[in-house]
């Protein structure tokens, strides 16, 4: 009886869809997430946020001393380092241990001074290049974030010198020591007084002591392990030999928004309901890729005519929180709570009017989630609808005892 119940469970198995479980939900296969699109299940990726980066690293500051930095810059500027790798194909965590071999993770004067904490060089012509007391150039970045999107991209490591190394980095062939053999010899020759080996040595020793015990306290995957998960090929989204447009920033879409939420949702929503389902604002299109939203939801989320991915969309690209989860209206419940309960925002009473709201409020249920905005100081309901229409702001305020109400906390 017990070798036919796990023949029985070994088949049941067998026909079930293979899930990776992680702590807040599942990511589903591709063939699952078309069989669920098609019966109108709806589903999330737990792991699919902070795609989007805000120029300030929504306030957050090193504090620590020594290593601790490097711990802390995990956490702060990793999200950007990540969407970095995804950009460019640079290894994440490399760009870590850089910053505290180049800058002691922003405690050098060059640093201070400049937001430059990957020692990024500059012509002695290039307009605001800063000069050091011993005459050496070096470029100079509004914020940190712009000096990884510089770092990892043609600046340095997309410049060209170091394309062939970039052949490592396949994702299902991931070999991050021979990238480091390739890049670290041309980065930090021997001619300079360096040791290769050596250096070799210190980035790996400070990646799998420092940088991956911190990075899994943070629930961020490996380069390799993000690789994989997203299936990011040699180079990112630009391959290598290509040409990189001169414009690319990594920051750019968030710091737009700065934070804004209302400013966010406006901006994504069409003003009245005139336009068709298939047609979403052009900036509400472009975030849906920008921040990660197309391919973790169904095709209806994917081109916006989605509640749960309009807002989605508008935390995540407004910056005010890029760990915004998508998709599934009951999901999108869940995760409010649970971050109520985390400090990340506040339920706010219900009260049938919009007496107590500000803009940027979330009206959220398990069928159904929207937001809370105001126009020329006119209370309106920016939303999307399942299938049926995208982003619009075309509807006054309206009561409804079923929503709970959750506001960010600033």
């Amino acid at each position: 009886m017990k070798r036919l119940a796990l023949i029985l469970l070994a088949a049941l198995l067998a026909a079930t869809p293979v899930f990776a479980a992680e702590e807040n939900g599942y990511i589903l296969d591709k063939s699952t997430m078309s069989k669920y699109d098609k019966n109108g299940i709806y589903y999330y990726n737990p792991n699919g946020g902070s795609n989007c980066i805000s120029g300030s690293s929504a306030g957050k500051q090193i504090t620590g001393v020594g290593y601790e930095r490097v711990r802390q810059a995990v956490e702060i500027y990793g999200p950007a380092a990540m969407e970095a790798q995804r950009t460019f194909g640079t290894p994440w965590e490399v760009l870590i241990v850089q910053m505290q071999l180049e800058s002691g993770t922003g405690t050098s004067d060059l640093a201070l001074a400049t937001n430059n904490w990957l020692g990024i060089r500059a012509r002695k012509n290039a307009p605001n290049a800063y000069k050091t007391p011993n005459n050496g150039y070096f470029a100079k970045f509004n914020s940190v974030e712009e000096s990884i999107n510089a770092w990892a991209g043609k600046k340095v490591l997309r410049a060209g010198y170091y394309d062939e190394a970039f052949q490592y980095l396949d994702p299902n062939n991931y070999n991050l020591h021979e990238y480091l053999n390739k890049v670290i010899p041309i980065y930090a020759p021997s001619s300079d007084g360096n040791n290769p080996t050596a250096y070799i040595a210190n980035i790996e020793k400070m990646i799998k002591e420092i940088v991956e015990p911190a990075a899994k306290k943070n629930g961020f995957p490996s380069s390799a392990e993000l690789a994989k998960q997203e299936n990011i090929q040699p180079g990112g989204k630009y391959p290598i030999g290509s040409e990189i447009p001169d414009d690319i920033d990594i920051t750019a879409i968030c710091a737009t928004y700065s934070g804004d939420i209302n400013a966010t949702a406006l901006a994504f929503s069409w003003p009245d309901r005139s336009h068709g389902p298939d047609d979403p604002k052009p900036e509400y299109r472009e975030a849906l890729s920008s921040t990660g939203i197309v391919g973790l939801g169904d095709s209806c989320s994917d081109i916006g005519k989605s509640c749960d991915a309009f807002v989605t969309a508008v935390m995540r690209a407004s910056g005010a929180d890029p760990d915004f989860y998508c998709c599934g209206a009951a999901n999108v419940l869940n995760y409010l709570i649970k971050q109520t309960k985390a400090g990340k925002y506040i339920e706010i009473e219900n009260i049938g009017s919009a007496d107590n709201l500000e803009p940027g409020d979330i009206r959220s249920k398990s069928s159904h989630v929207e937001m809370y905005v105001e126009e020329d100081g006119v209370g309106k309901i920016a939303s999307a609808s399942h299938c049926d229409r995208t982003g619009d702001r075309g509807r006054n305020y309206y009561p409804d005892s079923t929503y709970r109400i959750f506001r960010r906390v600033k």
